[in-house]
Formats: C-alpha cells, sequence, structure tokens
C-alpha cells in the first residue's frame, strides 16, 4: 500500500490507519475474486493502487477546490451518491473507504459484480451503502433514483455522449456529474 499511501498524501489527503487496511482488504478480496471472474484486467497490486485506488479518490481533491473548500469539509458533508456501472466497486467503494458520511449507491447490471461488491461491504463493514443490480437508464425513470443524487459518477462505462444521458437524469438540480 505504499504507493497509495504516498499518493494520497500527495494529494493531500492521508489515509488513517483503519483507511489503509480497508484498501489491503479490499485488494485482497479484488485479485482472489479476480481469479474466478472477470472483475478488472488490473491484477498486480501496485496497479491497483494507483489505477483503481488513486484514480478514484482524485475526485477529492478536485472537487473540494471546485468548491473552494478544504478536503476536510467536504469529507464531512453528508452526501448522497451513485456509481453507475460500478464494476468492482469504483470509483464507488474507494471514496466510501476515505468519506464515512457518503451514502452511496452502487448500480450494475452484471450479478457476478453485484456479488463481489456486496462481499466487499460487508468483509469491510461499510454502512450506508446501497447495491442495486440494473441498469442506470432504467432506474433513472423511477422514484427514488430519478434527481436523487447530489453527485453522479461512472468510470469506463461508456463514450461521453451516452454516458451524459445515463447519468444527467439521476442528478438533483444543483448536483454534480462526475465522468472520469
Amino acid at each position: 500500500m505504499q504507493r497509495l499511501v504516498s499518493g494520497t498524501a500527495q494529494m493531500g489527503l492521508p489515509l488513517l490507519p483503519a483507511q489503509v487496511a480497508a484498501f489491503e482488504a479490499y485488494t485482497d478480496e479484488l485479485l482472489a475474486w479476480n481469479e474466478r471472474f472477470n472483475l478488472t484486467a488490473v491484477t498486480e497490486r501496485e496497479q491497483v493502487e494507483v489505477r483503481h485506488y488513486l484514480d478514484s479518490l482524485s475526485l477529492v481533491p478536485a472537487l473540494s477546490a471546485f468548491d473552494g473548500i478544504s478536503q476536510a469539509s467536504l469529507l464531512g458533508r453528508n452526501l448522497r451518491a451513485v456509481d453507475v456501472g460500478a464494476g468492482a466497486g469504483l470509483p464507488g467503494l474507494a471514496l466510501r473507504i476515505v468519506w464515512p458520511r457518503l451514502r452511496l449507491s452502487l448500480i450494475e447490471a452484471t450479478g457476478k459484480k453485484v456479488r463481489f461488491m456486496e462481499h466487499v461491504v460487508d468483509h469491510l463493514g461499510l454502512a450506508d451503502v446501497q447495491l442495486i443490480q440494473g441498469r442506470a437508464e432504467e432506474l433513472a425513470l423511477h422514484e427514488p433514483h430519478r434527481a436523487g443524487y447530489d453527485l453522479v459518477l461512472a468510470r469506463a462505462v461508456a463514450a461521453l455522449p451516452t454516458l451524459v444521458e445515463y447519468l444527467l437524469p439521476l442528478a438533483r438540480r444543483g448536483g454534480r456529474v462526475v465522468a472520469y
């Protein structure tokens, strides 16, 4: 976890020991499950830290700068977020590990990926995480998802024009949509 710890420190987001332990456990589970199911093409620990976790966590300094507030203030906010096409839980679960007040929904169409995320959420004891097996374009038609989120996230889901069609209906008025 050396790359993750040094990378987050460079972002101004130092990790607590419990957070480092959570990322270690997440990595262990990701790599173990990935041997049976294709969850990610990234299979080396250091690359998981850089290409998955640091990439996901780069949102924190970006949002705090955009809002003109400290990262600590941002992480103290109680926001409702959704990760569309969550796959193996990224960026959502990585953000949830460092953002305790984030109320997170993870939308994923593939059952094996939902089962993996359920396992990780239980294994890490993460609260306020809802897993939804389904498609964003269908869920966005109904309450409580339509216009229900402060923060709508997607990473490596679709081309931007298509992605915007999926994400925008989920954002509340004044909410943010972030396409990694």
